[in-house]
């Protein structure tokens, strides 16, 4: 029996407004194994033991496990749930792709993360090859734990991703424990601390973004941390098409950080039970050698 993903108006809703929600994905139980297995760390796998990103030390601290989340013997069963991969497959129209971009992080401190995009083209106008209606990468988003009063929850711009010039109207994502988001890496997407941040100026955007977190180094603790660690899982997924081959090809020179130590921590721990586990739920996983045959064609820098 085909596991329940979304109705046709939510899938009509994904394309127009950029993101959607699936609910109820993960139980209860299945939170706390996720943010039990996630602050004890990796198992038995050494190369993957949490470590401190320094891109994102001033940021704000936060702890990142260094391979490639469907590794992790742990986390793998909880993560290929059979809601979530139809889900992707019917937004993406195809089984999806998992590459290796994924982190999992554990932020101590509020954060602030100004309005953003994902995709490589997200600085350039309507032409560049992202704004092409083939585009499908998606940007999976689970968050083990509640939000009070709108603090921490990300906040997205409906519509955003039909065209490098669209924007508006930031809204807060109203995810809970055991739901999942899935948005397009085109949409613009970003974190506030209250429900009243919600202008449209991007300059005034990213002047709060600064001031707070210049502020924060003058915070007193109880003020500037959570009161309990704030666990969240991030992973894209794709079609297997030019579009995937050509993010993956330009990776080692975007400032993606915390890729680097994704594929570097990878490349040391064992793959073939992933690869098989993931291919019998619906989920591609590439190999190792399947990616740097990718980054190698000069081919894959274009669409």
């Amino acid at each position: 029996m085909m596991a329940e993903g979304f109705n046709p108006q939510e899938i009509e809703a994904f394309h127009r407004d950029g993101f959607i929600i699936l609910r109820d994905v993960f139980s209860q139980d299945e939170i706390k194994q996720l943010r039990e297995a996630i602050l004890a760390g990796p198992s038995s796998n050494e190369p993957g033991r949490p470590c401190r990103n320094a891109a994102f030390t001033w940021r704000v601290p936060q702890a990142f496990l260094e391979h490639d989340i469907l590794l992790d013997e742990k986390l793998r069963p909880l993560l290929l749930k059979p809601r979530l991969v139809q889900g992707a497959r019917q937004l993406l129209g195809t089984g999806p792709v998992h590459f290796g971009m994924s982190k999992v992080c554990i932020e101590d401190q509020r954060n602030w993360v100004a309005l953003h995009r994902d995709n490589l083209d997200s600085l350039t106008d309507g032409a560049a090859a992202d704004w092409r209606d083939d585009y499908a990468l998606i940007r999976v988003g689970i968050y083990l734990q509640e939000h009070p009063r709108g603090a921490g929850h990300l906040w997205v711009t409906p519509g955003s991703h039909l065209g490098a010039g669209k924007s508006g109207a930031p809204v807060p994502i109203q995810a809970a424990p055991g739901d999942v988001a899935i948005w397009s890496l085109r949409l613009e997407h970003g974190v506030r601390l209250f429900s009243g941040a919600t202008w449209r100026n991007k300059r005034a955007d990213r002047l709060s973004t600064l001031l707070f977190r210049v502020a924060r180094l003058f915070m007193p603790r109880r003020l500037r941390s959570w009161p309990e660690p704030r666990v969240f899982i991030h992973f894209i997924w794709g079609r297997p098409d030019a579009h995937l081959r050509r993010l993956i090809h330009h990776v080692p020179i975007v400032p993606l950080g915390w890729v680097k130590h994704v594929w570097n921590g990878s490349d040391r721990l064992p793959e073939e039970p992933a690869v098989s586990e993931a291919a019998e739920k619906g989920v591609t996983m590439l190999t190792r050698a399947e990616r740097d045959a990718i980054l190698a064609d000069p081919g894959n820098a274009s669409v």
